[in-house]
Order: C-alpha cells, then structure tokens, then sequence
C-alpha cells in the first residue's frame, strides 16, 4: 500500500496548460521505460542507494540484483498524484502517480502500468496524455450533474 504524500485528487500541476488536440511528446519529456532501464540508468547513483538504504538493512546490491525488487520497489512507494478518472456513469476510479526515491509511475485499476519514469513531471504528463479520455469522461458527468 503506497504512503500518501498528497491525497487530493485533480490537483491541478503547473505543468499542464491547456490541452492542445493531437499534442505531441514534448522534447523535454521521456517516453515511458521499462523497469530494468530505469533501474540501469540509476544504478550507479548514490542516492538511489542511500533512498534503499532507508527501506532495507544490509546490502542493497543484493536486493537490486535480485528478481523481487521492482515488488520490493512497488510496495514501498509513495504516493505522488491522485488524478481522478471516469470510464462512464457509475465507473469512476483514480489514476495513481507514485514513486520510489527517483523512480515514478502510473498505476489504474483495470489496466497495465504505463512505464516508468524518472521524472514527477513525465510521469504525470504520461498519466493524463494516455487516461485522457477518462480524465474528459468525468469532467462532462461532472458538468452535467452541475447543468441539473
């Protein structure tokens, strides 16, 4: 079960403006990567060490070389971003942005994570670009609850 650092959903980020159609990566943002990437980019950092280090007694290097650390990693992650979501009346659910020390990434009911990043800010622009429609699905029933 993730900490949560920040339970307040749809808390708006200072790095979303408004929505432009068809908006494309911008050039400042990664694409999502898999875990054993992220985990290689971070590996040599010494306070990706000193984040495991907190959490575990011991040595780290075992831990990181073994088949149970990204588990070891989900369980222990904290909660970022709650991003409120909707997949129709009735259907609403969260998209949680969480992280483990320099670690981030995207978790929602109902379906696969969507990489991770190394960044709040990617992880974040991530979560809203691909649950857009959902994000927009509970703004309307919002707005038309507020019309009756």
């Amino acid at each position: 079960m993730p900490n949560r650092k920040n339970p307040e959903p749809n808390k708006r980020h200072p790095i979303f403006p408004a929505k432009r159609p068809n908006q494309s990566i911008p050039e400042t943002m990664s694409q999502p990567q898999t875990f054993e990437t992220v985990l290689a980019t971070l590996r040599s950092e010494s306070s990706f060490h000193e984040h495991l280090s907190r959490h575990r007694e011991g040595d780290v290097n075992d831990l990181i070389e073994s088949t149970d650390f990204e588990d070891f990693v989900q369980n222990r992650s904290d909660l970022e971003e709650i991003i409120e979501a909707s997949g129709g009346e009735g259907y609403d659910f969260e998209i949680e942005v969480l992280s483990f020390g320099p670690i981030f990434w995207v978790r929602a009911p109902e379906f696969d994570d969507i990489g991770y990043f190394t960044s709040l800010e990617d992880a974040l622009w991530h979560a809203r670009e691909f649950y857009e429609p959902y994000i927009e699905t509970l703004a309307a029933l919002r707005e038309s609850e507020e019309e009756e």
